[in-house]
């Protein structure tokens, strides 16, 4: 993943996985139970999830493979194919390959290597084998073998068919890497970035009114902030997330706060949201005063400096004088004197009686 999302990495992978685990519990329950709208509603979801989370993050890999296997799903959901167990047997494989391309996200900013993308072809060639019309009761390479018996102009012939109808189901199942959903993201407003003086702001941005089926990128509110300003102490707000049954795809349900400097004013900051005013709820609080609070106590003080001197001085600050009284050490000092007087006669006195003494012997 992009070092500019790292500050979501964990929230991601928390959530796929957790979503890749029901995903794995309802295909264990269709294999012993067989399929009801519940398991497989369980399971589109999962997939559907972690496609608009890829492509919030850029992972056009992880959006690619995953919307092939959430068309399969919609079909069968729609009762259009049936959940066989051959085809059961795939999304398990499914399941385990979006678990590898979750991780590599995770742990790594650049695409996937070659083993990782040739495994992604195999599978979406199985998947598409059931789009296409194949047998559910049967698989790609058993399909493959029985057409290996026919005659050849016939088998020729279906080979021929077989790749325009894949080669059509490719053009329409391959969505735009930058889309989340089917409908046009709506663009924030860019601002030209200002030459003022530098203000400091505390945002918050709540996504409401089923902002991600209304083209809401919250990345892209996120990215022209970044371009006329700096983002710092980024947190991910994820305590509104419900629960598996209660999730719906419509909405995004992360939430965000972070501390914002930048040169433009408050009005020019909330102009970003203007185009999304019914899906975002901005809030902006200005810190700026308490920036300078901090600032002033992580200065240094200055030492302080006694002066001591006989007259009176007047000490000027910030244009305000004040008169400094020194009586008190005019006075001591006077009496240090009298005492070094006092101590000077008396060792005059001694060292004539001193010479007294030598005199006499």
């Amino acid at each position: 993943m992009k070092a500019e999302f790292a500050d979501l990495v964990d929230d991601f992978n928390e959530e796929s996985n957790d979503l890749l685990d029901a995903m794995e519990e309802s295909l264990l329950q269709i294999q012993e139970s067989g399929m009801d709208s519940d398991n497989i509603s369980a399971i589109f979801r999962a997939a559907h999830t972690i496609k608009g989370a890829g492509g919030l993050f850029e992972l056009d890999y992880l959006v690619k493979f995953t919307h092939v296997a959430e068309n399969l799903l919609d079909e069968i959901r729609n009762g259009k194919i049936e959940m066989s167990e051959p085809v059961v047997n795939l999304y398990f494989d499914v399941k385990d390959h979006m678990q590898t391309l979750v991780d590599w996200a995770v742990s790594q900013e650049e695409d996937p290597g070659e083993d990782i993308n040739e495994m992604s072809a195999y599978l979406v060639e199985q998947l598409n084998f059931y789009l296409d019309g194949g047998d559910p009761n049967s698989t790609l390479e058993s399909a493959s073998d029985e057409t290996q018996e026919q005659p050849m102009q016939e088998q020729s012939e279906q080979e021929q068919s077989i790749q325009e109808k894949t080669q059509e189901k490719e053009e329409t199942n391959t969505p735009n890497p930058q889309e989340v959903s089917s409908v046009e993201v709506i663009k924030p407003q860019e601002i030209p970035i200002s030459t003022g003086k530098e203000s400091y702001f505390g945002v918050k941005l709540k996504f409401v009114n089923h902002s991600l089926s209304a083209g809401i990128d919250p990345l892209e509110f996120i990215k022209i902030l970044k371009n006329s300003g700096s983002i710092s102490k980024l947190k991910t707000d994820i305590s509104e997330v419900p629960d598996l049954l209660n999730y719906s795809v419509d909405d995004t349900y992360l939430n965000f706060e972070f501390d914002y400097s930048t040169q433009n004013t408050k009005e020019q900051v909330l102009k970003i949201f203007e185009v999304a005013k019914d899906y975002i709820e901005v809030e902006i609080n200005s810190i700026e005063e308490n920036i300078n609070v901090q600032e002033n106590i992580s200065k240094p003080q200055q030492p302080e400096v006694k002066i001591s001197i006989s007259k009176p001085v007047v000490v000027t600050k910030n244009t305000q004088s004040t008169t400094v009284n020194i009586d008190k050490n005019i006075k001591t000092q006077k009496e240090e004197e009298i005492k070094e007087e006092k101590i000077e006669k008396e060792e005059i006195k001694e060292e004539k009686i001193e010479k007294e003494e030598i005199k006499e012997e």
